[in-house]
């Protein structure tokens, strides 16, 4: 992988960490109005978002160090995530609809929480070790891009929680907000797609 690659394969995960936090806020804002701002409430949903982190890191970490086609598979979880975002008015007034339906109480919190929150937050995790393996290649270079990727993973959520809430959800409401952070998503699958195509590589290279 040339440095350029490299340099686009920051952008791409430097913008999952910035959509990352976006979701991050608007959907939880968007969850307390169905289930309530309390204080259990809250803590499931950033529950649900940091348990997915995990579970996605870990489940596809063999996949990710194994695979031959690690930027499709990448692509494919951007596009996934992407879509979701897009999907995410339709799919939380399914829930509020459910929920209207059900007792009240933290165990049926938790449980649809948990299964609008963990898919997506799942797919998010995921990107975290193919990005590493396709990043750190090469012997000796382990603890300078495992900082990079840090850096610019900590550097996207920043920015992303800024936008989210200065920008995004003053100008354009949650439901936009996701939206765009979703065509965000989309264009990042987009680029990691042509850099799989042999011909548009060398047209990058040159």
């Amino acid at each position: 992988m040339t440095q350029l690659h490299r340099g686009l394969l920051l952008l791409v995960f430097g913008l999952s960490g910035a959509t990352a936090l976006i979701y991050e806020v608007v959907w939880s804002r968007l969850l307390q109005t169905i289930f309530g701002s309390t204080l259990y409430s809250t803590s499931t949903i950033f529950a649900a978002f940091l348990l997915g982190f995990s579970f996605g890191a870990f489940l596809l970490r063999n996949v990710a160090d194994t695979t031959t086609k690690p930027l499709r598979h990448l692509a494919l979880i951007e596009l996934s995530i992407g879509l979701y975002g897009l999907s995410i008015a339709r799919i939380f007034h399914a829930v509020n609809s459910i929920y209207m339906q059900l007792p009240s109480n933290a165990l049926i919190t938790l449980l649809l929480s948990f299964a609008v929150l963990l898919p997506p937050t799942i797919l998010f995790g995921a990107i975290w070790p193919f990005v590493n393996s396709l990043y750190i290649s090469e012997p000796g270079t382990v603890g300078t891009r495992t900082a990079s990727l840090y850096a610019i993973s900590s550097l996207g959520s920043a920015l992303g929680a800024f936008a989210s809430g200065f920008i995004l959800v003053p100008v354009f409401g949650f439901r936009v907000s996701s939206a765009i952070a979703g065509v965000v998503n989309i264009a990042a699958a987009i680029l990691l797609l042509l850099l799989t195509n042999p011909a548009r590589r060398q047209q990058i290279d040159a």
